[in-house]
Order: C-alpha cells, then structure tokens, then sequence
C-alpha cells in the first residue's frame, strides 16, 4: 500500500531532475531489488552448501 505512494513521489518530484520521473522509478525499483537478489542468492548457497542441511533434506526425502 505504501509502495504505491512511494513511487507517485519519486514520480512527480523527481519528474526533470536529470531523468523524467518514470526513469527514476526504474532506478528506485533497482537500488531496492539488487540487494534483495544478493541476499536470496547468498542464503539459497548457504543452504544447498551446508552438510548437516543436506544430510537432514535427504533423510525427510527418503523417509528416514
């Protein structure tokens, strides 16, 4: 719900300042997904990475 005020901010205030608003919408919506991506990405590794994580996957796959 907040988000969509957030963005009609940055829409019209940002409107010509260097970039037109929706250009600036695009570049919000990046410096907020990059660091998401990066941290799904790391806690994804560490979980298929981890031995005792995937020994306790195998063993409720295999019924054990």
């Amino acid at each position: 719900m907040f988000s969509g005020y957030l963005q009609a901010a940055v829409y019209e205030g940002l409107d010509g300042r260097g970039l037109r608003g929706w250009r600036w919408l695009f570049v919000m919506d990046g410096i907020i997904t990059l660091p998401m991506a990066l941290w799904g990405k790391h806690i994804i590794l560490v979980t298929l990475l981890d031995p005792a994580r995937r020994q306790c996957e195998a063993c409720i796959f295999n019924g054990h």
